[in-house]
């Protein structure tokens, strides 16, 4: 999700982006289907928003803006209301949606992420072009963004899983422990624990996908 991204880019723009699981959103989920029931960063729950969210501060390319239905703003903006965030759906139940139309929501994200970069970088948002690749990396934040939550140097990571099993088999994982049966734990820098999650969730595809014994 965060492939390539490095201090580089001046900031992260989040569109289309869900709720995290458990909660009433469209699509609500955590990366992977059922089988993530919650994730914490350090006391925080958090869903792809604040994995991501964190993972970008550290990076040193904040994310600025995020677009999606009303609950997936609403988790943005607990996390770190100076993200700006643009609703385009209000979330009826996890399968419905009330809709903005199309042209209009397609507006309100052009523009809201024009001025939020500008905001963010103070230079004018050409109509089209492409992400700067090149140039001198910039220094990444000291701190989260003002009223970002506050997590440590070395963030841990927890991820409470559906099956035991799953938790088992990651404990293979140098520096990965148990909180109880079902959830681990590992500590590490953002980068690092982003990473690791994706390294998870490769770990527990199998158990889920396989057929009844019989």
């Amino acid at each position: 999700m965060l492939e390539g991204l490095d201090a580089t880019f001046d900031a992260t723009v989040c569109v289309g982006y869900h709720a995290r699981a458990g909660t009433l959103g469209v699509l609500s989920h955590s990366f992977m289907g059922h089988e993530i029931e919650d994730i914490w960063l350090d006391s925080y729950s958090v869903g792809e928003i604040g994995m991501v969210h964190a993972t970008a501060a550290a990076l040193g390319a904040p994310v600025v803006l995020l677009t999606g239905d009303d609950a997936a703003s609403a988790e943005m903006t607990d996390w770190d209301p100076a993200v700006e965030t643009v609703p385009v759906k209000r979330a009826r139940g996890r399968f419905a949606a009330q809709l903005l139309p199309v042209m209009q929501a397609r507006q309100a994200i052009e523009s809201s992420a024009a001025a939020a970069i500008e905001a963010a970088c103070g230079e004018t948002v050409p109509t089209q072009g492409t992400p700067r690749l090149g140039g001198s990396p910039r220094p990444a934040p000291a701190s989260p963004p003002p009223g970002g939550q506050s997590l440590g140097q070395r963030p841990t990571l927890a991820v409470r899983w559906q099956s035991a099993s799953v938790a088992a088999m990651l404990l293979g994982i140098p520096g990965v422990t148990l909180r109880d049966s079902r959830t681990i734990q590992v500590a590490g820098t953002m980068p690092e624990l982003f990473r690791l999650l994706g390294v998870f969730m490769h770990v527990a595809v199998p158990g889920p996908a396989q057929g009844p014994y019989c």
